[in-house]
């Protein structure tokens, strides 16, 4: 049997890491109760500016299309 007193925080902190990064892992955890409302909290602010960017992309994508429309 593997004795676990062995590993460090830093080890563990490690193997968590790389289990988060998976892919499709964001999906699971957003299942665990409670996780969706911590990380919606903790990503406020990102989310709201992330949002906001990907918006005046599409507005700045979407003017340049109108005015080469009107040439």
């Amino acid at each position: 049997m593997t004795d676990y007193s062995k590993m460090t925080d830093e080890e563990f902190d490690l193997e968590l890491s790389e289990i988060i990064n998976e892919d499709c892992v964001a999906y699971y955890l957003l299942q665990i109760p409670g996780i969706y409302e911590i990380l919606s909290e903790h990503f406020h602010n990102e989310v709201l500016d992330r949002w906001e960017q990907k918006h005046q992309d599409d507005e700045k994508y979407e003017n340049m299309l109108t005015e080469s429309d009107d040439d």
